[in-house]
């Protein structure tokens, strides 16, 4: 048995979670300041939800298929990643995620609940991503502050114009216009205020979510947890002509309404049982007058209605981000790029990371061209 300090005697080897709980303690008083085994002790809880979900709670059930497995799901991850940008995590981080749970199972196998780490096998290692997926800064889009202020430049005229032209449904225009300041001010996330078919709680943001005198938005974040977005003036003036043209009948009212005839038309055949009415209500000139006179919600627009939102203006304006249109992501991107460069913290803040480590992780780039400078600094100083 090893000399460190480890599991107390017990009868019976410990489910996964009780070894965590003794792992993490071990580690925190190794390590000193905790942050090893703080970090370990969240990828370590989220892998073992992963395990019991395929029903595995104690090492017996663990081997290379397992491990392969999981190291397959980071590959996916990093696939979110790489193919919207919005979600997943990058290849480094999967690399990272896994050396953990290859710590955690090395650490099992020195106090005898595992004879050999399945973690470390090749076959299962192998199935891991390239480690510099989903961080290609070609896959990463960044609006400049340029891009981000031509865009809602844009957009502004557009609505403007709808308006007095007609040339476009005036509130569909205005809607845009709301949408693209919206995420271009306050590096929001799109699944944060669009609808996600595929998750009932990602309905979309509505007007009881948005706080115009106090400057700040509530959504329900990555962490799945409510969370508050700044709201600076910029967008908040945008938001405030949009709901001023909607005049929504409730707070319920989704404040970026879906104008997808089929799902509007499927709320009033829900809620009217006679055909004749459904048949006269349910045509693209009633439709929205239908919806507020029965109190239905319409449904949000969901964030791939947003994307082509986006991309559709990107082309009417052929204004681009490096020869890409502009896409959701890019601008929360661009921005926490742009307040890093004044305060790591205020990035933070905005951009809603838990720890200031992770903004850091995000910017790499910035920190490097600041150490390269303060070094070249202290070089002339030798001089």
């Amino acid at each position: 048995m090893p000399a460190q300090s480890g599991p107390e005697e017990q009868t019976a080897a410990p489910t996964l979670r009780e070894a965590l709980a003794t792992f993490v303690e071990s580690k925190g008083t190794a390590e000193g300041d905790g942050r090893y085994a703080t970090e370990s002790e969240r990828v370590l809880t989220s892998w073992i939800a992963w395990c019991e979900e395929r029903g595995v709670e104690t090492f017996d059930g663990l081997d290379a298929r397992t491990l392969g497995a999981y190291a397959r799901h980071l590959k996916r991850r990093v696939g979110a990643r790489e193919s919207d940008g919005a979600s997943g995590i990058s290849g480094r981080s999967a690399h990272q995620y896994y050396a953990r749970v290859r710590a955690f199972l090395s650490w099992a196998v020195a106090w005898e609940y595992l004879a050999e780490n399945p973690a470390a096998k090749a076959v299962a290692q192998n199935e891991l991503p390239e480690e510099s997926a989903g961080s290609s800064e070609s896959r990463q889009q960044f609006w400049r502050s340029e891009t981000r202020e031509a865009i809602v430049r844009w957009a502004d005229w557009r609505a403007e114009d709808a308006l007095d032209s007609g040339w476009m449904d005036g509130a569909t225009a205005v809607r845009d216009r709301a949408l693209v300041a919206t995420v271009a001010y306050t590096a929001v996330r799109g699944a944060e205020i669009l609808r996600e078919p595929r998750d009932s709680r990602r309905a979309g943001l509505r007007w009881s979510d948005v706080h115009l005198d106090d400057g700040y938005l509530e959504v329900l974040g990555k962490s799945r947890e409510r969370e508050d977005v700044p709201l600076p003036p910029q967008a908040r003036r945008y938001l405030e002509r949009h709901r001023r043209r909607q005049d929504p009948p409730s707070d319920d009212w989704p404040v970026f309404e879906s104008g997808h005839l089929p799902s509007k038309y499927a709320l009033v055949r829900e809620a009217v049982g006679d055909e004749d009415r459904i048949e006269e209500l349910c045509t693209p000139a009633r439709i929205d007058d239908a919806l507020r006179t029965l109190d239905l919600a319409p449904p949000s627009l969901t964030v791939e209605g947003g994307r082509r939102v986006l991309a559709r203006l990107s082309e009417e304006s052929g204004i681009r981000e490096d020869g890409d249109v502009l896409k959701l992501h890019g601008a929360r991107r661009g921005l926490g790029h742009e307040l890093y460069q004044r305060s790591a913290e205020l990035a933070q803040v905005t951009l809603r990371h838990k720890s200031i480590e992770t903004t850091h992780e995000r910017y790499t780039d910035i920190e490097a061209k600041r150490t390269g400078e303060t070094v070249g600094e202290i070089l002339d100083e030798e001089r």
